[in-house]
Formats: C-alpha cells, structure tokens, sequence
C-alpha cells in the first residue's frame, strides 16, 4: 500500500510519520516536500498524484498551531478553500482521504481563526463525511507531557516551579483529553482498515482541569490543595468511534497518565 502524507513536519504529522516507519514498513510511505512544490497549488498536487499514484492520502498539513497565540492567525482561514480542493482531486482519482478535523468544529460562538476554519472545513466537506467517502478524523483535548499540552499543562507545571497553588480559569469546565500516543495509535486503525465518515478520538471520559493538576502536583512529590474537586465523568458525545473499539483500541496512554494510587484518588 502506499500512502501519502501532508504536513509532516507538523505536531500530530510528525509524531505519525515516525510511527508509520516503524509499525508500517511494509508500506511505501511518501511525504509532501518542496520537490513536490506548494500545497496550495492544485495542479501541482494532483501531477504529484500522478507520480507517486497513492492508495490513501493522510493530509495532516495545516497552519501552525505551536505558537501561543496560533488560534488568531488569520491564515488559518487559507486552508479550508485548500483542503476542500484536495479531497476533491484525490476522490476523482479513487484515493482514499483522511482529513484532520478538531473537536471545536461544531460551535457557532467562536471567535478564534482556528476554530472558525475548522468549522468551515467540515461544513464544505459535510455531504462526503456524511456518505462515508472520506475519513473525518476528531481528535479531542490532545494530552502531551513531553510538549506541555493543553497550555494547561504547562500553566500547572509553572504553579509548581513557583511554589504556589494551582486554580484553573474555567472550574466548571470539562473535556475529554485523549493522550498523543493514543491517537496516533487510533490513526493507524482508520489507515489500514479504511475507518470512514466522523471519527471521533476519544477517551469516552471527561475530566475537569482538576483532574490534571492532581496528576502533575502528584508526580512532582507535591500535595495539591483542590484534590477534592478533581470529578470525572462519562460522556455519551465523546464516545470513541464504534469501530475502533469494536477493534480493541482503546486510550490506554490515557489511562496510564490518569492513573493514581488508590488511597489518592478516592
């Protein structure tokens, strides 16, 4: 099989390329450089497709979100026009996309560049999700120690560093924060066994930011204050796409981050 991939110098991009290499050698796997030329050049996409004639198209490229303000870059707005051109040549050649949706792309009362595009991605590609001719894939909260996100990890961590306590902005909130390596894990299944329409990446458990301070305050030797507050709770709308658990995936990274000695977390 053989499979090409966009933004591969990117945050989810990057970290699937090095897990394709290892769990997919028996696959070609092409990644879209500068030989190839500018992504927002349709023509030279679809001369590349020519080329490499791929099975299935991982496109992962989009506007840089590892700067602290990313949400506010008004080129995030570029990629949706892009993105729908894109799916649109790949299915006209038979090749199977997988496009990277978020989990804030169904509220109208956003303001932030990012996720005013992501709700415009979906809206222009809503008939093939619906269809199942394309995989949508949702990643939720994603969770990265090694990276510091949610930017509330690295808020938590630097209460630490200071010596002082931990209080979240939003104490009501709470979201379904999945861990990297499991969604990385989730993507290899849509892969190779061609997962399509609305897939949600999830833990299935949503968790209030609590929930978080309590693990970091824990794993730095510290005792947190609000441990009483951290709640958990099951989620029907955050539930894993069927077909990764009927596959026995689930976000077992996740759990081991979340994981506490039970005299703690009672």
């Amino acid at each position: 099989m053989k499979i090409l991939l966009t933004g591969h110098n990117g945050y989810i991009g990057s970290r699937l390329l090095k897990s394709l290499n290892v769990y997919a050698n028996d696959c070609d796997i092409f990644v879209w450089d500068r030989n190839f030329g500018d992504l927002f050049d349709s023509e030279r996409f679809a001369n590349a497709l020519e080329f490499i004639k791929p099975d299935i198209a991982i496109l992962c490229a989009w506007q840089s979100t590892r700067p602290l303000d990313y949400e506010f870059d008004p080129r995030h707005y570029n990629w949706p026009h892009i993105l729908e051109l894109q799916v649109k040549i790949l299915k006209a050649k038979d090749i199977f996309p997988i496009v990277f949706g978020s989990v804030a792309d169904t509220s109208a009362s956003v303001t932030d560049a990012y996720t005013q595009s992501k709700i415009e991605l979906r809206r222009r590609l809503k008939v093939l999700i619906d269809c199942m001719d394309i995989s949508y894939l949702r990643p939720h909260y994603v969770l990265d120690e090694i990276e510091e996100r949610p930017r509330i990890v690295k808020g938590i961590r630097a209460a630490i560093e200071e010596a002082r306590d931990f209080f979240p902005n939003n104490p009501n909130g709470f979201a379904d924060y999945i861990h990297i390596n499991d969604v990385i894990s989730a993507i290899h299944l849509v892969v190779f066994h061609r997962i399509a329409g609305m897939v949600n990446i999830s833990s299935g458990v949503e968790r209030n930011a609590f929930s978080i301070a309590q693990i970091e305050y824990f794993r730095s030797g510290k005792t947190y204050k609000y441990v009483h507050q951290a709640k958990n709770r099951s989620s029907e709308l955050s539930r894993p796409h069927p077909s990764l658990i009927s596959l026995n995936w689930w976000p077992e990274a996740t759990s081991q981050y979340f994981s506490l000695p039970t005299e703690i977390s009672e």
